[in-house]
């Protein structure tokens, strides 16, 4: 039997997730428990998170070392789709257009670019979906706060 697997992306270039949800054998809802979340640490309490909330779906990976920015993009693309292979649908979450003004946005946009260049390449389908959009469905407020 073959189960659907989805992905949904939040990548930045400082603290990148990915959230992949594959459907239960009973074709049960989407739900928290049939989440592996993945996510790049930094710092060591930023690895702590996965190992002391008991939570088994919560996997980190160092971040890795970098030279150049070209290397680093590299790198969180590869980390980025190895977790996505073999998912039907992958959602990403698009730019930020409120933080324009900040100098690391056109780092992010030539990242993110790169990203799906490759799931493009490799046909893996992908969506991109503003953060207003996102947080109007999990909040119901389209500029609604972190909190």
């Amino acid at each position: 039997m073959n189960f659907k697997k989805i992905a949904g992306i939040d990548y930045s270039l400082t603290s990148p997730a990915i959230c992949v949800y594959k459907e239960e054998e009973d074709g049960g809802y989407f739900d928290f428990d049939g989440c592996v979340f993945h996510y790049l640490f930094n710092s060591e309490r930023q690895r702590q998170l996965a190992t002391r909330s008991g939570l088994s779906n919560l996997k980190a990976e160092p971040y890795p070392e970098w030279k150049t920015a070209e290397e680093r993009h590299e790198k969180l693309t590869a980390w980025a789709y190895r977790i996505v292979q073999g998912c039907e649908e992958v959602y990403l979450e698009g730019y930020a257009f409120a933080t324009a003004a900040q100098a690391g946005v056109r780092s992010i946009a030539e990242n993110t670019g790169l990203l799906k260049h490759k799931m493009w390449k490799n046909k893996v389908s992908f969506k991109s979906y503003p953060p207003t959009v996102i947080k109007k469905f999990a909040t119901g407020k389209g500029n609604a706060n972190k909190e």
